[in-house]
């Protein structure tokens, strides 16, 4: 008797068991399968893109390779033209060989200070010559060596900037070569605490003109000295090479003289400091 009361509690607790399961999935287990499936949707649609445009870039057709060809041949020929250009302005702005020998060599002040009172007398001479004026302060303008300068050997790129650049003003027979100044020289490295491997060297200069006269020197300046006679322009001294107009402003000089005008230029000279350079 005893036996089979507890075996009917045994099969009524399975039973109350049984049915609470039931229960749990119809209101708890299935409504939380169906929102966790709800929130997997947008993942399973970005994943299946993904998929899709990682197949289409990794594995092109027979269609798409022509065109991956022709856009490679396109990227190497832009990269030769671009080394072409690159050599050619290089071989441009490169200045005279007896100019890079003396800076890749040590300074020597007594020379430079000679060779800078030889250019001056030199300016000098052709500015008669060619009936120019030339301020009685001009030469203060010139560049000067001073103790604390980092680089001395610039001073040689310094003075033969100046130098073509009022033998241009001359021979183009300006009226008058107002001033000159040479603001600190910058050089460029390639990497912070590395070599510089590059100096940029500028000049102001403020002279007055007729427009023949200013057109000419303009000219003048960015072209080397072969280029500047095959134009027929005035020489130049050999190994010229081609300097940058920066910035330039031109006025009227006066109402007296209403065929003359007055500019103001910074020019821009560069030096390759590599050994090689």
């Amino acid at each position: 008797m005893l036996a089979a009361k507890k075996r009917r509690r045994s099969q009524n607790g399975m039973l109350l068991a049984g049915l609470g399961m039931c229960l749990y999935f119809l209101t708890v287990y299935q409504p939380l399968s169906r929102r966790a499936a709800a929130l997997d949707e947008p993942l399973l649609e970005l994943w299946t893109e993904l998929t899709q445009a990682s197949v289409h870039v990794t594995g092109p057709d027979d269609n798409q390779l022509p065109k991956l060809d022709d856009a490679l041949q396109s990227v190497q020929k832009a990269r030769a033209t671009l080394e072409l250009h690159r050599q050619t302005l290089a071989e441009r702005i490169r200045p005279a060989p007896e100019l890079i020998e003396r800076i890749h060599s040590p300074f020597q002040l007594i020379e430079f200070q000679n060779e800078r009172q030889l250019v001056t007398e030199q300016l000098s001479r052709l500015a008669r010559q060619e009936k120019v004026q030339l301020d009685p302060k001009l030469a203060g303008g010139f560049p000067e060596y001073f103790a604390d300068r980092r680089q001395p050997v610039l001073l040689w790129a310094q003075l033969r900037l100046l130098q073509d650049v009022l033998n241009a003003a001359i021979a183009c027979r300006v009226s008058l070569i107002q001033s000159v100044s040479s603001p600190p020289i910058e050089a460029y490295a390639a990497e912070p605490g590395q070599p510089d491997y590059r100096a940029d060297i500028p000049l102001h200069v403020e002279l007055v003109g007729n427009a023949t006269a200013i057109l000419c020197f303009l000219e003048s300046i960015p072209l080397r000295s072969e280029d500047i006679l095959e134009r027929g322009l005035p020489a130049a001294i050999p190994g010229k090479p081609a300097y940058f107009i920066d910035r330039i402003l031109i006025r009227k000089e006066s109402r007296d003289k209403p065929e003359e005008i007055r500019i103001r230029a910074l020019i821009r000279g560069f030096i390759d400091l590599t050994p090689t350079g």
